[in-house]
């Protein structure tokens, strides 16, 4: 009996250690804690070229999604880790830019995505550590430093080359520009070309404050800048470009029509007053 006692003492500390073994190839699986994979930004934004310069910590995966604020959109820690996480993700409609950081200890990443004018973003991010455990869902808004500040009022001449109208011979006159909301590097104005061109080109007073452009400016990253007709029932505004100054401020374009029946461009000097 006591050599049975023995045997069955025996196979119970066997299956112990054994139990104990297994638990070691399991792995400790510690509590996950979302502090040590997070990250900070901070902004440049010139134009719509947005660069988000991320501080990130930990070891693991961050996975993240960059919405125009106020978009209405629908976003998960789930969803982030199935779109950026394996290839047959859902996709996350009305992104601007989105992807993975992989991290092993402090380290910068610089993402650039292209915007779309707004004056502020919001950043989508979850994380996963080496367990694969999802962390929470963090949710920041991202403000727009506006590199572009237009003056309010500048003084315009406008006059055409093609034409043969030279500056000197031409429409001089003020032009009021304000930021359009929501945007950091958008203008309006009611009067791009000014109130007397047209009746100066017609020869008619009676047109004097009629057809003045009223157009919209967006200044862009490398300062080229688009002209857009500022209201859809000007169908004579045809858009236009042009070169945006930083140090003197100063503007040029050459902007289409549709107003006369010959077809050609005019320009337009855009000076700090």
């Amino acid at each position: 009996m006591k050599i049975l006692y023995k045997t069955l003492f025996i196979l119970i500390g066997i299956g112990l250690l054994q139990s104990c073994s297994d638990d070691d190839d399991i792995g400790y699986i510690p509590e996950w804690d979302q502090s040590t994979l997070s990250y900070s930004q901070e902004t440049i934004v010139d134009g719509n070229d947005v660069q988000l310069n991320f501080s990130v910590d930990g070891k693991g995966m961050i996975y993240y999604a960059i919405y125009p604020t106020g978009s209405g959109e629908e976003v998960t820690a789930e969803g982030l880790r199935e779109e950026y996480g394996f290839a047959s993700g859902p996709g996350i409609d009305g992104q601007l830019d989105g992807g993975t950081i992989e991290v092993d200890g402090p380290t910068n990443r610089l993402i650039s995505f292209l915007g779309n004018g707004d004056s502020s973003y919001t950043i989508y991010s979850t994380s996963s550590n080496e367990y694969d455990y999802i962390g929470n869902l963090n949710v920041e808004e991202v403000s727009i430093i506006c590199d572009v500040d237009m003056e309010e009022v500048y003084v315009l001449n406008s006059y055409s080359d093609e034409l043969g109208v030279t500056i000197d011979d031409g429409y001089q006159g003020t032009a009021e520009f304000s930021r359009v909301d929501g945007t950091c590097n958008q203008f309006y104005t009611d009067s791009l070309w000014g109130e007397g061109f047209v009746a100066l080109l017609a020869g008619n007073p009676d047109l004097e404050g009629q057809y003045t452009y009223p157009a919209i400016l967006t200044i862009n990253a490398d300062n080229t800048v688009d002209v857009s007709a500022a209201n859809e029932e000007d169908t004579y505004v045809a858009g236009g470009s042009g070169l945006y100054d930083p140090s003197t401020g100063e503007v040029n374009l050459e902007v289409n029509q549709s107003l006369f029946s010959d077809s050609f461009v005019v320009n337009v000097r855009l000076m700090v007053q």
